[in-house]
């Protein structure tokens, strides 16, 4: 099994960087706060329901 948590850490930094230097603070945040409701959104409606 490999995991890819370290590439994921970089781009989120890269990102977010990006994030912070075109709109400050505030906007990393609610850029990385939609995000983790988007990601919350894509696994619920990925998890198999029982029959």
């Amino acid at each position: 099994m490999t995991s890819f948590w370290d590439l994921g850490f970089l781009s989120a930094a890269m990102v977010g960087a990006l994030v912070v230097e075109w709109s400050g603070f505030s906007a990393a945040f609610q850029v990385a706060a939609t995000m983790s409701l988007l990601s919350a959104v894509v696994l619920a409606a990925r998890r198999p329901h029982p029959a």
